[in-house]
């Protein structure tokens, strides 16, 4: 079971992603903006951390500026409504390890653990 984090300004979209990981076997840890997000992930130290970009406050390029400063090997997704060409870009520049376009199922959950665990070498 991994720790991950969904950090978005929207309760909706919390609530939902957050109950796609709980069905997926993992613990959700929620942030309902950047600010509180940085907070937590100390705190919480989550495995992996799932971010929206456009917020009020601190965007989500900002979050994962400062999140990838305390751990630079923190796996962070992008999951986002604007999903454009240049935000991918963007998103590759601070070497997110993903993004995924909202709305996102269980299955994108499934896809995401996989890949973390590939990356740690984890079957």
């Amino acid at each position: 079971m991994y720790k991950i984090l969904i950090i978005d300004d929207s309760v909706y979209t919390l609530d939902l992603h957050a109950e796609y990981v709980k069905q997926a076997g993992h613990e959700a840890i929620i942030a309902d903006n950047g600010p509180a997000a940085i907070q937590i992930y100390q705190q919480a130290q989550p495995h992996i951390v799932l971010c929206d970009i456009m917020m009020p406050e601190m965007d989500g390029f900002e979050v994962c500026v400062e999140l990838k400063a305390l751990n630079p090997s923190l796996f962070f997704y992008f999951i986002s409504a604007e999903m454009t060409t240049a935000t991918q870009k963007k998103a590759k520049a601070l070497h997110a390890d993903g993004f995924l376009q909202k709305p996102i199922d269980i299955n994108s959950i499934a896809s995401i653990v996989q890949q973390y665990e590939s990356i740690l070498g984890v079957k």
